[in-house]
């Protein structure tokens, strides 16, 4: 059974892992390497806040926040930005936070 942990080889290239019994198989294949989007938001002065997304270069990300978390979906997400840029970098200037505490994320379209 393959294990689809896409993991950057280089070269256009990602591995795949296979198990079978107590073997374990690595693999390379052509494919893309998708990196997760990390966010980190820094404090500029009270109420603004700079906020920084580093994604894949080329892919179109959501960025959305919310005013709680919770378990029990529909959570209500807005979307605050759409951006696709050649480098990956998304850098918002957060001034108008509408609760106390706001969570945000980043999704693919």
């Amino acid at each position: 059974m393959p294990y689809n942990i896409d993991r950057d080889a280089g070269n256009g290239y990602v591995f795949d892992f296979f198990r079978t019994g107590h073997t374990l198989t690595l693999v390379t294949r052509p494919g893309r390497f998708t990196l997760p989007p990390y966010l980190s938001l820094s404090s500029l002065r009270p109420g603004i806040w700079s906020f920084l997304m580093e994604g894949q270069p080329g892919l179109a990300y959501r960025v959305l926040s919310a005013s709680e978390l919770r378990q029990t979906p529909p959570m209500d997400w807005t979307t605050i930005a759409t951006n696709t840029t050649a480098s990956g970098l998304v850098q918002l200037l957060v001034t108008n936070s509408p609760a106390p505490r706001q969570f945000y994320r980043a999704v693919t379209p």
